[in-house]
């Protein structure tokens, strides 16, 4: 009975026909760089991504795999934004080559992103892909690292969900509070047990990689009636960097450096599809 029912299972299972793909065309990386980007990010190019860098011993900044890295995401965003921060980020460290495949840039709007980045060279140009050097950017990281010591959290308030705030100072970075989805103004409010010097607020998203507010508004105040806008903006470029430093906790850093502050107000102002979240918080001097 066994064996007429495992041959049953072959049977029913094996394929009639076997597909086998052509071996694609070889795309190599431009010589003289520390690491390859292969545009656009889809699935279809990350894969081919991955084959062409067995032929290289390049670093590979995007590829195919059954884990998604962390830094991924933002990463994506950027350069879907045509944002050229991303590309001083990715340069930061030596020259790139960027690869591009013409089939899924069919309206060119990649290449003409990546041909205008200050310096960019095209390499080669085929039918159906081009590649560039992106020249070496200044050394070092374009946001901030955290730094400094903690300050003690007398409260913590927020709209919506008030009673969840407790999460984000739970030490558990798999437990959150949430804004929802961003399609509505949400804010949380910081009190600190006395006014002082604030250097940093750090928002860890922990295991919540894609819910960074698409635009955080950060303003501070010595006694929660006037109040003094520190920060305005997207909050991509942090996510990137969290990511990369720290894939685990993913801490956004947004610099304050104020003096005399006792409340800290977050207020996300952008519109997104994914959740605002806060798995934990610290405010740091």
């Amino acid at each position: 009975v066994v064996a007429l029912a495992a041959a049953g299972l072959v049977l029913d299972g094996w394929p009639k026909t076997f597909f086998v793909l052509p071996e694609p065309e070889r795309r190599p990386a431009p010589p003289g760089i520390v690491a390859r980007l292969d545009l656009p990010l889809t699935l279809d190019v990350d894969a081919q991504a991955l084959y062409q860098q067995t032929f290289e011993e390049i670093p590979l900044y995007n590829g195919f795999s059954g884990y998604g890295a962390p830094h991924l995401y933002p990463m994506r965003e950027l350069l879907l934004a045509g944002d050229a921060r991303i590309l001083q980020a990715l340069t930061s460290r030596g020259a790139v080559g960027v690869v591009i495949d013409h089939h899924f840039d069919e309206k060119g709007q990649h290449r003409q992103f990546v041909a205008a980045y200050p310096g960019a060279r095209l390499h080669e140009s085929h039918a159906t892909w081009s590649s560039y050097v992106l020249p070496a950017g200044q050394a070092g990281d374009l946001l901030p690292d955290r730094a400094g010591q903690p300050v003690p959290i007398k409260s913590l308030d927020a709209f919506p969900s008030p009673p969840h705030t407790p999460r984000a100072l739970d030490g558990n970075l798999r437990t959150r509070w949430s804004g929802g989805v961003q399609r509505a103004a949400a804010d949380f409010t910081i009190e600190l047990e006395q006014a002082g010097r604030v250097a940093q607020v750090v928002a860890a998203l922990g295991e919540f990689m894609t819910d960074f507010p698409i635009r955080l508004r950060v303003s501070v105040s010595p006694d929660g009636s006037q109040w003094e806008i520190v920060h305005d903006g997207d909050t991509m470029l942090h996510a990137y960097y969290a990511a990369v430093r720290y894939p685990r906790e993913i801490p956004l850093v947004i610099p304050v450096d104020r003096d005399n502050v006792r409340f800290i107000r977050l207020q996300q102002m952008g519109w997104g599809k994914h959740d605002w979240s806060i798995a934990e918080i610290q405010v740091r001097r």
